[in-house]
C-alpha cells in the first residue's frame, strides 16, 4: 500500500508533466517518483549533437534542470530555481538513453537543495548538478483531492 505522501508526490509530478512543454519536446520521460526522489530518462537525439559529435552541454544542463524541477515537485510545492551549478564529467553520445536521478537533500520553510546525477547506459556519471530552490506558497495539486 502506497503512503499518502507517495500518492501526493506522484500526483504532483504527473500533473506537472501533463502541463510541461519542455520535457516532451526533448523526449524526457518520468521513470520513478518517490517523496524527495525522481528518476527521468532522455534519449540523445541527432539534433542534440554538437560539432564535436557529443551531446551539447546546454542540452545536458536542460535535462538536469528538468530533473531538479521534478524532484522539487515531489513535495507538492510550487517553487523556482534560484541558483545551480553543473559539472560535466563525461560525454553523452548519439543514441544513448541517459538516466537522471534527482534527490532533495534539504527542504526548509522557504528554500531547499536538490542534487542531480545523470548517467549513461553503462552507469558512468555524465553530469553532477546541484540546485537551490525557493518555495512559493501553494501546491502543484490540491492534496485534499488525492485519494
Amino acid at each position: 500500500m502506497e503512503s499518502r505522501g507517495l500518492r501526493v508526490a506522484k500526483a504532483a509530478c504527473e500533473g506537472f508533466f501533463r502541463r510541461d512543454r519542455v520535457a516532451p519536446a526533448y523526449g524526457i520521460a518520468l521513470q520513478e517518483i518517490e517523496v524527495d526522489r525522481v528518476v527521468l530518462s532522455m534519449p540523445v537525439r541527432e539534433e542534440m549533437i554538437n560539432s564535436t559529435e557529443v551531446c551539447h552541454g546546454g542540452i545536458l544542463f536542460l535535462f538536469a534542470d528538468v530533473i531538479f524541477g521534478y524532484a522539487c515537485r515531489t513535495r507538492n510545492m510550487v517553487g523556482v530555481g534560484i541558483q545551480c551549478g553543473i559539472n560535466y564529467l563525461a560525454p553523452a553520445k548519439l543514441g544513448e538513453i541517459l538516466v537522471g536521478e534527482g534527490r532533495v537533500q534539504r527542504s526548509g520553510r522557504s528554500t531547499g537543495v536538490v542534487d542531480v546525477t545523470i548517467r549513461n547506459p553503462a552507469g558512468k556519471e555524465v553530469v553532477l548538478f546541484r540546485g537551490t530552490f525557493y518555495r512559493y506558497t501553494g501546491h502543484v495539486v490540491d492534496p485534499d483531492t488525492v485519494a
